[in-house]
């Protein structure tokens, strides 16, 4: 039946889905449609020419093997991985456009800390070097001596500096006890810088909190 598919049509099917492919973050639907357009690739190199084009056609079937076993190691990679309770939440409220794989190499990173009432965490003007998430407490934040704001569960703290490595725009003060995921900014840009995947995902969650932030801020001009 492919015969009946022609093949030019077949020929702009594998380069659009290859263009669709750039935009695609997540390994398993890029090597998926990788594999579908070495598919159509087939049909185009086998059917287009007046004789089959064997080269391309080899050279297709390894790269549809080659991702064959590469998704194969990706499902049984994200079934084998068992999150905690509390990562679990984590994820699901946080990190959720990341895979669990991924998800587990940005934890990594990190490290658990608790904080106590009253301790200072980012001085205002200050450079800062770590970067939390609030798993369980609350922060306040304080500019020229007066609170302007709270951060509680599952918020990032010295996220901003983390995004323009500049100094504090804010001193972070702990107000309730608080169980913190932390990491090193320097370390953590090293590691992003070899997976900008990564680093898309966690700009924008960030981008979703500092969007959260800024409505608060306008509701209470507002109010």
């Amino acid at each position: 039946m492919f015969e009946h598919i022609g093949p030019d049509i077949a020929g702009h099917i594998t380069f659009t889905i290859v263009a669709l492919s750039f935009m695609v973050k997540d390994m398993l639907w890029l090597r998926t449609l990788s594999i579908t357009a070495s598919c159509f690739s087939f049909i185009y190199n086998y059917f287009g020419p007046a004789q089959p084009m064997w080269v391309a056609i080899s050279w297709n079937f390894f790269f549809v093997s080659l991702n064959l076993y590469h998704i194969y190691n990706i499902l049984k990679e994200r079934k084998s991985i068992e999150l905690s309770p509390k990562e679990k939440q984590i994820h699901e409220s946080v990190f959720r456009s990341l895979s669990k794989s991924d998800f587990i190499k940005i934890l990594k990173m990190g490290k658990w800390i608790q904080k106590s009432k009253n301790e200072i965490l980012i001085s205002e003007g200050q450079k800062v070097e770590r970067m939390e998430l609030i798993y369980k407490g609350r922060v306040g934040i304080v500019v020229n001596q007066h609170k302007i704001a709270e951060l509680e569960d599952l918020k990032f703290i010295g996220e901003i500096s983390f995004l323009t490595q500049h100094p504090a725009s804010a001193t972070v003060i702990v107000e309730e006890d608080c169980e913190m995921l932390m990491w090193d900014q320097e370390s953590l840009r090293d590691m992003l810088k070899k997976a900008p995947q990564l680093l898309s995902c966690l700009q924008a969650a960030i981008g979703l909190q500092i969007s959260d932030q800024m409505s608060k801020q306008n509701q209470k001009l507002a109010a």
